[in-house]
């Protein structure tokens, strides 16, 4: 087996707990948009809370990430059926697309650079990993500047190269294409690489390319390269190994 020399970390579910995450979204979208277009600010906080699991599917707004290959069409979709539903259900006027998108950048940003949800130990082993001698960049299905945002909270930003959100291939994770374009754009050897998520599927898009693989999280499951309950768990494993 090649020695592994790039490693490509998910965020939610290996770095941050994304349950954590929600909650805290809940009370900053409101302090957020509140001040910017009216209503309550718990107004806001239900209001995401209620729809975005049905954006996110696409039971509702028709922008599940998984109907759109480009990662750009896919975010500006979402941008607008995001307010769209929720200055709905706080009755207040929507804004137009353009305007919709620029409100959703300017929320995350002030948003993740307020959220604390890491998962204990991640931010170490990371630094681990890094003092290891491994080349670490992410490999999420955010964008780049959310994933800034992220790991500057974390205090880890230095220790990475490439921030691959979906925006840096313009692909939404949802699509097998995504871990191929970042191989391409990396120019590493599929073979030496280890993408590490709490995603099966996205594990298996991965292998299907040639990188091997690291589940997160998730039950062990025989096909991936390693498994381990913990991004802390897997480090150890990994500079013990190198």
């Amino acid at each position: 087996m090649r020695e592994i020399t790039t490693i490509f970390v998910d965020d939610g579910g290996v770095l941050n707990d994304n349950g954590l995450r929600a909650l805290q979204w809940r009370r900053l979208v409101g302090e957020f948009l509140a001040p910017r277009l009216g209503g309550e600010p718990a107004e806001w906080g239900e209001a995401n809370r209620g729809i975005f699991p049905k954006l996110w599917s696409g039971e509702i707004g028709g922008a599940a990430p998984g109907n759109f290959a480009s990662f750009k069409e896919w975010h500006f979709a979402y941008a607008s059926a995001w307010l769209g539903h929720m200055c709905e259900l706080v009755r207040v006027p929507t804004p137009p697309p353009a305007l919709a998108h620029r409100i959703l950048v300017d929320a995350d940003d002030y948003i993740d650079r307020r959220v604390v949800a890491s998962i204990p130990g991640a931010a170490e082993a990371v630094r681990a990993l890094w003092a290891a001698g491994f080349c670490l960049n992410m490999g999420s299905g955010g964008d780049s500047r959310q994933l800034a945002n992220r790991l500057e909270v974390l205090g880890i930003r230095p220790f990475f190269q490439t921030l691959y959100g979906a925006d840096l291939v313009d692909m939404t994770k949802s699509r097998p294409e995504f871990h191929a374009r970042i191989l391409k754009d990396a120019s590493v050897d599929p073979a030496r690489s280890l993408f590490i998520d709490d995603s099966s599927d996205a594990l298996d898009w991965a292998a299907s390319c040639g990188a091997r693989t690291a589940l997160i999280g998730q039950e062990a499951q025989p096909r991936f390269t390693f498994n381990a309950p913990s991004l802390e768990a897997l480090a150890t494993l990994l500079v013990a190994l190198r």
